[in-house]
């Protein structure tokens, strides 16, 4: 649920006498019912004003709409992510104790910039001239632990081709992020 002005929105709860036949008003956003216009009115008010914010993402200076939509769009994105990233990801995180966001995103995405997880769809870069590239799937990292952190190029990857049961070997600068 979207933040209402940095803090988590609790909605207003039911009448606990509501009569079936009552005439109430409804917050079609918030699902909040309401016995008083003037009540109603204020809650719609201020889920048009630009107090909220975005749970997921930060953004703020948002409409209770443009939030739920910000929310939405993320956990699309999230969904959308490899569960070989997210398995990735969440490791780093068990494993690392930063305390600022932008700072862990950045050493993330400068880490895998460079390198490939087990499972990952790449492309492979043929050793023969005028060959096209072609679709692989890593299945296995050949690290050496002295050089690997410092020259990812240097990594192995054993790769299957796509179509084929040809594995291949290949260093990491010669692989590309589908």
């Amino acid at each position: 649920m979207p933040l209402l002005r940095k803090k988590p929105f609790v909605p207003v709860d039911l009448p606990p006498d509501l009569k079936a036949d009552e005439e109430v008003f409804l917050n079609v956003l918030t699902k909040e019912i309401f016995r008083d216009y003037e009540e109603y009115f204020r809650r719609s008010i201020l889920c048009n004003s630009l107090v909220w914010s975005c749970e997921y993402t930060g953004r703020s200076n948002l409409t209770l709409s443009e939030a739920l939509q910000s929310e939405a769009d993320a956990a699309e994105h999230l969904r959308k992510m490899p569960v070989v990233l997210q398995q990735a990801i969440c490791f780093i995180i068990h494993k690392n104790e930063i305390a600022s966001l932008t700072v862990f995103v950045d050493e993330v995405l400068s880490f895998y910039r460079t390198r490939f997880l087990i499972g990952e769809t790449v492309e492979i870069a043929s050793t023969d001239k005028g060959s096209s590239r072609k679709s692989g799937i890593v299945t296995d990292i050949m690290v050496n632990p002295d050089t690997a952190f410092q020259h990812p190029n240097q990594i192995v990857y054993k790769c299957s081709v796509e179509g084929t049961s040809d594995q291949v070997s290949v260093t990491g600068n010669k692989l590309w992020f589908v």
